[in-house]
């Protein structure tokens, strides 16, 4: 979830599986909480381009446990969470 500027409310529950294994209902436990969010500008700081080279003739498959997606839609969503980890990690 991408945070807004300003107060962010989340309300985090276990999947259906995960309440399943301990035998009580996903709407037993809801937690919520809220998050400031204040962007600050990215003045004089450094810049990360993520780049995902491909051959020309390539499908974009990358190497992966048989039962994960390793096509480029897989690859794009990774990358992007990748930049945004970073995002946070710079400041």
């Amino acid at each position: 979830m991408r945070l807004r500027p300003g107060e962010n409310c989340l309300s985090l529950r276990p999947s259906a599986a995960a309440a399943a294994a301990t035998s009580q209902s996903p709407s037993d436990y809801v937690y919520s909480l809220s998050v400031f969010f204040r962007p600050t500008p990215s003045v004089g700081r450094p810049v990360v381009k993520l780049v995902y080279i491909t051959y020309e003739d390539g499908d974009g498959k990358f190497q992966a446990p048989s039962r994960v997606a390793n096509d480029a839609k897989s690859a794009a969503k990774r990358i992007s969470l990748a930049a945004q980890l970073v995002q946070c990690f710079m400041g």
